[in-house]
């Protein structure tokens, strides 16, 4: 709704301050510089490998007051509604569910909950229920608010709409507060395990390298497993992970695994170490020194070249990684 008030908001407050009003001008000029340039700079990240192909409204989301204020400057004025200004709200309003990727907006990921958490729980109830999908209810959704927006007489709109916008924040806060109390991150050291697990076993100086492949087989709890172990022990001080895998949030180095099982940074550059921990099924020469966490994480001591066992590629690895971890849990 107020992506579909914004042109008849900025063009009712744009003649109001060519004619001398300072706090109209003011917004306008605040609004317009504001969505330019944060706008801009969300895309560029989140258009970028570490964007993790989500939608990072965290980092929009400072705008959403300034698009709030212009509905509310909507109110106040009577609801107005100019056809030219109202078909170029609805036009972009409209076109916002279809050009969305959905699903970036329906995904479990912790960071972007608020807005998903929503649509996540709608497309769960409606998966297999044929043709009707979560998109179409966002689309049939955005249709009834603009139906609101422009045609509900205006004594009943000043107070639907506001309650509209209301709703749908706490829908969205009540499922992302679910989401939250129950994340699957908070199972990693469940049960009184230790988060530390690495750090009590080796000594204080010890280096200690992070090494993950992203797999078929692999799990949210694995990965969240993998990160906080990184977090919570001083001694891990380098994460890598095998090419064709997903980086963690920031550039890492990666490597592949040669004929040998030797894993390389570069052709002729093998990876070394003192200590790897990594995901239970990638098998690495050396010794297993410990397991943590409720992913059943292993710490190997390698001491110098890195090798893996059982693989002389990386998509050899990703099948032996799955073929083992399917050997701990159904074994002969």
């Amino acid at each position: 709704m107020p992506v579909a008030v914004a042109p008849i908001v900025l063009w009712k407050l744009g003649r109001a301050g060519r004619q001398g009003g300072r706090n109209a001008a003011a917004f306008v000029a605040l609004f317009s510089a504001a969505n330019v340039t944060g706008l801009v700079v969300v895309a560029a990240f989140a258009s970028t490998p570490w964007g993790y192909d989500r939608l990072h409204d965290r980092y929009a989301f400072y705008l959403v007051p300034l698009w709030l204020v212009g509905l509310v400057v909507w109110l106040a004025a009577g609801l107005p509604r100019p056809v030219v200004a109202s078909v170029i709200g609805a036009a972009i309003a409209l076109v916002l569910p279809l050009v969305l990727p959905f699903t970036q907006l329906a995904n479990d990921a912790g960071i972007d909950t608020v807005p998903g958490a929503l649509w996540l729980r709608i497309e769960s109830a409606l998966a297999g229920h044929g043709h009707l999908s979560a998109r179409l209810v966002l689309l049939l959704f955005v249709l009834a608010l603009l139906a609101g927006t422009f045609f509900l007489p205006r004594r009943l709109a000043v107070v639907a709409l506001p309650l509209a916008v209301a709703g749908s924040f706490a829908a969205m806060s009540w499922f992302a507060w679910e989401r939250i109390i129950e994340a699957p991150e908070d199972k990693v050291f469940a049960g009184g395990r230790d988060r530390a697990w690495i750090d009590d076993r080796i000594p204080h100086d010890a280096a200690v390298t992070k090494l993950y492949i992203d797999t078929s087989c692999g799990s949210s709890l694995e990965r969240h497993a993998l990160f906080l172990t990184e977090f919570f022990n001083e001694t891990v001080d380098r994460a890598v992970f095998v090419n064709g895998s997903v980086p963690d949030g920031i550039p890492l180095p990666s490597v592949d695994a040669t004929s040998s099982g030797l894993l390389e940074l570069a052709p002729g550059r093998p990876l070394r170490a003192e200590y790897v921990f990594t995901q239970p099924g990638l098998e690495l020469e050396g010794t297993r020194v410990a397991e943590g966490t409720a992913a059943n994480l292993v710490l190997w001591r390698t001491d110098g070249l890195v090798r893996v066992a059982g693989a002389s590629s990386n998509d050899e690895l990703r099948q032996a990684v799955c073929r083992n971890l399917a050997g701990e849990i159904n074994p002969a």
